[in-house]
């Protein structure tokens, strides 16, 4: 007896500490420079600067030949940074009066980007192109991408004498060539990331068709199997047990259940997820459905 299934695929996504960077960045003895057309360049890498750039702030001097120092984190004002690389508040100098931030803002790459502005300095631009700019810290926006190539992958019509496996329509396929959906991730990430799986079995009512556990096995036509695997298409992230052999699982009893790891090398990795479905002849016939729920965690 052949029975039809479609298997429904969710997604998400978490990100649990928004702290972009694991240490504090400075500025590159090399491009240091922004150009104020009232004032010329502003050193920010001098010596004595000692500019840190947090991930809620930024600390210290920049230097201008001509009119001093100006104080990044003044009493009554302060640079803030939000997290992300965007800048905003203000800075001071004796000379020079109060410098706005807003506008300027940190890139993935580490470059400061934009405009300052200032009644007495007019604008600080950080996108000059002479040698020495633009300025640039070590520091790096938090960073953390994912993405599915598909939220409904299907097995078809499904009979216990052979196997079916999922593909990204709902008709499915006998033969295991191809991947049901692939997901991509990257991070800069201090500890990497990890995806895990999270959900339950088919289900049809009070049928089920049982997942295969945390040990990977081969096919078994005639059997109840529900698993997946998993292959790394490219990149630099891995594969986690028992979802990293040819052989099929499916760790219901362990969900959320990790499938997948990776550094944060800002390397995007995608990732091939196959899955496959056996029934046995005494299978209740109807419309098995389930929703796996795909989260990745990174630790910045």
């Amino acid at each position: 007896m052949k029975k039809f299934l479609i298997f429904f695929i969710v997604a998400g996504l978490t990100v649990p500490i928004l702290f972009a960077s694991a240490v504090t960045g400075t500025i590159d003895a090399t491009n240091k420079y922004a150009w104020s057309n009232n004032m010329g360049w502003i050193n920010f890498g001098c010596t004595n600067c000692n500019v840190q750039v947090k991930d809620a702030f930024i600390t210290g001097y920049a230097w201008s030949v001509d009119y001093g120092w100006i104080n990044l984190a003044p009493t009554l004002g302060g640079v803030h940074n939000n997290g992300l690389g965007v800048l905003s508040g203000y800075a001071w100098g004796a000379n020079i009066g109060w410098i706005n931030f807003t506008g300027v803002s940190i890139n993935s790459s580490g470059y400061f980007t934009g405009t300052a502005t200032g009644d007495n300095i007019g604008t600080l631009n950080f996108d000059c192109t002479e040698t020495g700019c633009p300025v640039t810290t070590d520091w790096r926006p938090a960073h953390l991408t994912f993405n599915l190539s598909d939220t409904s992958i299907g097995f078809g019509q499904l009979s216990s004498s052979a196997a079916r496996y999922a593909t990204s329509s709902a008709g499915g396929s006998s033969s295991d060539t191809a991947d049901a959906l692939t997901f991509s991730v990257s991070t800069n990430a201090a500890s990497g990331y990890t995806v895990t799986i999270d959900g339950s079995t088919l289900t049809h009512g009070a049928s089920t068709i049982s997942a295969i556990g945390g040990t990977a096995v081969a096919s078994l036509p005639g059997t109840k199997q529900f698993g997946i695997r998993l292959i790394k298409n490219s990149g630099t992230g891995s594969t986690s047990a028992p979802y990293d052999t040819s052989d099929w699982a499916l760790d219901t009893g362990a969900f959320p259940d990790e499938i997948a790891t990776g550094i944060g090398d800002n390397a995007t990795t995608v990732f091939g997820v196959r899955s496959i479905c056996n029934i046995s002849p005494t299978t209740s016939a109807g419309n098995y459905t389930t929703s796996l729920i795909f989260t990745v965690n990174a630790t910045f």
